[in-house]
């Protein structure tokens, strides 16, 4: 047992305990436990306190590997935060009943702890206040408590079974995220909000219903649980709706969210927009019916949906949200609609299945890293109607062999499957998948990372119109100007002798051959 003398008490608070006993009894009269007053004492495994102890403070007993339980709490008020964080061997956990308070993290990775039993007193619980607790398999939760806060039991792998009571009225960002053993999900009436990503990753959730109370929700809330059939919705609730267990706003025209484990799905006729990730890591989604009436596809709305191998998008569609298609890598076959106007940022990239794209005429702007990472990506027909192409458009997609573009487009053209800009006279991109180039005898400006994606590059002719190439030309600037092309030192320049490539050549140590002027436009 612990010696008087080990424990440093002022004030009637237990600032620090000096010894290495495995039980330490505190004396009668101690009213709290100081801040770290058992920190890292990793042989001790049970402390008894006395009735007059009220406060647990910040990191009081943080990182007791072996501490299985505490006794004495019977008057605590206030456990502070990261009071038991990492006590990985506790065990027994008697809360008391006039406690108040449970500090952030304040039980965080106390991975032995089994259930839990919440006073009645207690009205909120803390931010990650129980998370990775993954022996957990039971949570008591009092009529009376108003919020649980964010990753308040994220991680609890083990949890099965929750029942929240009415009087809870806010469920924070992550709360029960990786909740692995939860299978169904009956929220009560009273619940008006529910934050990001809530009940994101709980793998084997298989039903979600939600509360007529329910007035706002992130349409993440069940990301990535790949289990899920159904979502819910009390039909008297004025703000969401459920048509075939997908989630839709109340006026049933924007989808919010489908199950994760839906394999087919028909979204409803009174859809206009595909809301924000409303399809996001649907890993076993393989068909889905877009209807005409469908004007927007948001932001990541199918990303990473990685079973989807075709999508027929209606003649309605007008906008393609960023990251619309990411990382979907069995799509092989893009029908994109006549009235497509707006390609956004990374629509379709990291899409390795992609081998051909038909943009059509209408589309008028193309962003950033569009159709990057496409690895079989081998040919982009651009309409007339494009007047803006963004940075990295088709970045690494290493098999692009041709890029054409509609001869009456009169901003882009291209010649020899390169991409060229005002009036041909700029070199924008050259296909990754080439070798030996001759660049037409019109340009006179080679564009910055022109040549990045050209890993197998070994000749380029120049012309001596061209007066002007960018010092990042041949690099992947992306990369701390770190040259990716292989060797690029021993990539020939072919030009006219005392020509501006010469010039370009020498300063660079690149090989350089005279010959004569290239092909014209």
């Amino acid at each position: 047992m612990a010696q008087l003398d080990d424990l440093v008490i002022e004030n009637g608070i237990l600032t620090r305990y000096r010894g290495d006993d495995s039980a330490v009894t505190v004396p009668p009269g101690v009213t709290g436990i100081g801040r770290e007053a058992f920190a890292n004492h990793r042989g001790l495994k049970s402390v008894r306190l006395p009735k007059t102890v009220t406060r647990i403070g910040e990191f009081a007993f943080s990182d007791c590997g072996s501490l299985t339980g505490v006794s004495g709490l019977d008057n605590v008020l206030f456990i502070e935060r990261r009071a038991f964080f990492n006590c990985r061997s506790l065990t027994e956990l008697r809360l008391p009943p006039a406690l108040t308070a449970i500090g952030e993290y304040a039980f965080c990775n106390c991975r032995s702890l089994p259930a839990v039993d919440l006073p009645q007193q207690l009205e909120q619980i803390s931010p990650a206040a129980f998370s990775d607790c993954d022996s957990l398999t039971s949570i008591s939760i009092p009529e009376g408590l108003v919020s649980i806060g964010e990753f308040a039991f994220s991680g609890c792998d083990r949890l099965a079974q929750l029942t929240i009571p009415g009087s809870v009225t806010s469920i924070g960002r992550m709360a029960f995220h990786a909740c692995n053993s939860l299978t169904s999900l009956v929220l009560p009436d009273g619940i008006r909000q529910i934050g990001p990503r809530a009940f994101a990753d709980c793998e084997n959730l298989k039903r979600a219903v939600l509360p007529k109370s329910v007035t706002a929700l992130d349409e993440d809330v069940f990301t990535n649980c790949l289990q899920l059939e159904s979502i819910e919705v009390d039909p008297q609730n004025d703000r969401f709706a459920s048509v075939d267990g997908l989630l839709l706003t109340a006026d049933k025209k924007t989808l919010l969210a489908c199950p994760g484990g839906r394999t087919s799905v028909q979204i409803p006729e009174t859809v206009s927009c595909i809301g924000e990730s409303a399809f996001h890591s649907c890993e076993s989604l393989c068909h889905v019916h877009i209807p005409e009436g469908v004007l927007r596809i948001c932001e990541s709305a199918f990303s990473r949906c990685t079973a989807l191998t075709s999508v027929v998008l209606p003649q309605s569609v007008t906008e393609l949200d960023d990251n619309a298609f990411d990382c979907c890598i069995r799509l092989a076959d893009v029908t994109l609609p006549g009235h497509l106007q707006r390609i956004g940022n990374s629509a379709f990239s990291n899409c390795d299945s992609l081998r051909a794209v038909v943009i059509p005429d209408g589309v008028v702007s193309i962003g950033n890293h569009a159709f990057s990472h496409c690895e079989n990506l081998n040919r982009v027909s651009l309409p007339k109607s494009v007047g803006s192409i963004g940075e990295a458009v088709f970045y690494r997609s290493r098999n692009l062999k041709e890029i054409q573009v509609d001869s009456a487009n009169p901003v882009y053209r291209s010649a020899s499957g390169l991409l060229l800009s005002d009036g041909g006279k700029t070199l924008l991109y050259c296909p990754a998948d080439t070798r030996d180039v001759t660049i037409p005898g019109c340009v006179t400006r080679i564009e910055r990372e022109a040549f990045a994606d050209c890993e197998e590059l070994s000749a380029v002719r120049i012309p001596p119109s061209v007066t002007a190439i960018d010092d990042d030309a041949f690099v992947d600037a992306r990369f701390g100007s770190v040259v990716r092309i292989r060797h690029a030192s021993s990539i020939v320049i072919h030009g006219e002798k005392g020509s501006y490539a010469e010039q370009f050549a020498s300063a660079r140590c690149m090989d350089f051959l005279p010959e004569s002027s290239g092909e014209s436009c």
